[in-house]
């Protein structure tokens, strides 16, 4: 495509949309209908002009190296021989608006799921290559109205949010995974930049899609990614959803990866013979653990404890506890205090790891650890287990029965986000 003439640099597709294409001599052949891009690539080129002719269905298709796009965007096919679009090869090749414009995608750099609204392509060597999306605003009304029509709209750009553009990188898009896994969107990326995102980020992308679209994308993380990632949802619905989604077996094999608490959490979210199923397939110690929680009503400490956590009985020395954390905690869930107990499991203390380092080796833990720890009972509501918390200033507090056996822990962080969830719910309440 001769470009040479192009006095900018920058493009947009809807600037060029609904244009007429003419011959050489300035006859009007057709009017532009699309563009063709071949995909994937970091910066797609613009191999082809889908054209419309006055009163006829066909759409035929120009090769770019017989098109010339001339200063002000006037079109111009030299020596045209158009091809039926039936009989055009597509592999590996996309349409512009009929299979972009209009899309979610996400957009790996920033996080976020966007739509494209329009294109913004660059003048390269002679060839025109897809550089961003538009998804701003400004970007859906051109597409619709045109630039002139939209300066005008805008009196002559005074109402900056109608002519303000927001670009995306092309490199930086990522489709959404569909339920055909050939689809045009899916194939036209090679960004896989999607999986590496933290399961945080990809938890808040889950959020923004449909339901469809969020059972697509859960399903094609890797395992241990998705499980991360449910347990960083915040909507129960969607937790819920998702899980139902997998069937039971891999529901099962998800929660076995999560922490127990955060496990039942979304277990009393599930229908009671559905939990029950999935609890039931799960490995016997992880099961036995998550029956036990889920006896408890959700907002009191046992509701909120996790079991992952590390003790150490009362007569080991120093050295000899240094070495059984060495094992015991590789799968807790906190290690902010080490929590000894006696031969029945009674709670008798607490000691920092800092306080076995520095102690003498042979040093009895009985004989370094703070007695009378700071507690709470498994049925304490969360204004207690909130109060005791803040009193003492704790990272995490020990959770007992009522023989002072120690069941669980509550750590600050799961507190901490209870309590934001239900005082969101009573201002939330108040403010109706």
């Amino acid at each position: 495509m001769d470009v040479q003439n192009f006095s900018n640099v920058f493009i947009f597709l809807s600037e060029l949309l609904r244009r007429p294409v003419r011959n050489k001599d300035g006859r009007r052949l057709a009017v532009l209908y699309d563009i063709i891009i071949k995909v994937p690539d970091n910066y797609p080129e613009v191999v082809g002009y889908l054209i419309k002719r006055r009163r006829d269905k066909v759409l035929y298709v120009l090769d770019s190296s017989a098109v010339e796009i001339r200063d002000n965007f006037d079109i111009v096919c030299n020596n045209c021989e158009p091809t039926s679009l039936r009989n055009y090869d597509m592999t590996q090749k996309i349409r512009a608006t009929m299979d972009l414009i209009g899309h979610k995608i996400i957009d790996t750099r920033n996080k976020k799921v966007v739509r494209i609204y329009d294109l913004h392509l660059l003048n390269a060597g002679n060839i025109l290559r897809v550089a961003h999306i538009d998804i701003s605003l400004a970007a859906n009304l051109r597409m619709y109205f045109g630039s002139k029509l939209l300066k005008i709209i805008s009196i002559n750009g005074l109402i900056s949010s109608l002519v303000r553009e927001e670009l995306v990188s092309w490199r930086y898009l990522n489709a959404i995974p569909g339920k055909n896994h050939n689809s045009v969107l899916n194939y036209a990326f090679k960004s896989s930049d999607i999986m590496d995102m933290h399961p945080a980020e990809l938890a808040d992308i889950i959020e923004e899609l449909d339901r469809y679209e969020q059972e697509a994308l859960f399903k094609a993380l890797d395992h241990n990614k998705a499980a991360e990632t449910l347990s960083e949802l915040e909507d129960s619905d969607v937790q819920k959803n998702l899980l139902e989604s997998v069937g039971s077996e891999k529901a099962a094999d998800l929660l076995e990866e999560m922490p127990p608490d955060e496990a039942v959490d979304i277990l009393q979210e599930i229908d009671e013979e559905k939990a029950e199923t999935i609890i039931n397939k799960m490995e016997n110690d992880d099961a036995e653990i998550v029956k036990e929680l889920i006896k408890h009503e959700e907002d009191t400490a046992g509701g909120l404890m996790t079991t992952e956590f590390v003790t150490l009985p009362e007569d080991l020395t120093a050295e000899q506890a240094i070495d059984y954390l060495r094992v015991s905690a590789k799968e807790a869930e906190t290690i902010y205090y080490v929590y000894v107990v006696d031969k029945n499991n009674r709670l008798k203390g607490t000691v920092s790891l800092k306080r076995l380092i520095i102690s003498d080796k042979n040093t009895l833990v009985s004989q370094i650890m703070t007695r009378n720890p700071v507690y709470v009972c498994v049925d304490d509501e969360i204004d207690r287990i909130a109060h005791v918390v803040s009193k003492y200033n704790l990272l995490a507090i020990p959770v007992v029965d009522k023989d002072r056996r120690l069941k669980g822990v509550i750590t600050l962080d799961d507190l901490f986000e209870i309590v934001i969830k239900d005082g969101w719910k009573k201002k939330l309440g108040e403010s109706k």
